[in-house]
């Protein structure tokens, strides 16, 4: 497990690098937390299919004696991979939101005439 760890952690960067080109930071902590949940039922999704064919598919396989076919071990392993992708975006995410926690939520606010920036509460405010 540590022979890729760090693998792993590049991974996550490379992830938050490319999640950050596509979508401004956090707003809230409430958004961010929400968007970590997001990726975390992803990964509970991902994990369901793969516990069912490994502790049923393949373990009835196993005590049947039978060989496993190529291919559903291919599909079993394509299932731990996208488990893994899906645990590395948690973490990306996490870590957005860390990022956001030390900057003060730059994605909640915004250019007001394009000169200074107003954080969401404020623009609010002006409005009422």
């Amino acid at each position: 497990m540590d022979v890729i760890k760090s693998d792993v952690r590049k991974l996550v960067n490379k992830e938050l690098n490319a999640a950050n080109k596509r979508f401004r930071p956090f707003a809230s902590p409430h958004e961010g937390q929400n968007i970590v949940r997001e990726e975390l039922e992803a990964v509970e999704q991902a994990l369901v299919p793969l516990k069912l064919h490994i502790e049923t598919r393949m373990w009835n396989a196993v005590k049947a004696n039978k060989t496993i076919p190529q291919e559903e071990l291919h599909e079993i392993r394509e299932m731990a991979i996208h488990l893994a992708v899906e645990a590395i975006q948690v973490a990306a995410m996490v870590k957005k939101f860390e990022h956001g926690q030390h900057r003060g939520w730059p994605g909640g606010k915004t250019l007001d005439s394009g000169t200074e920036s107003v954080s969401l509460k404020e623009k609010g405010r002006e409005a009422v």
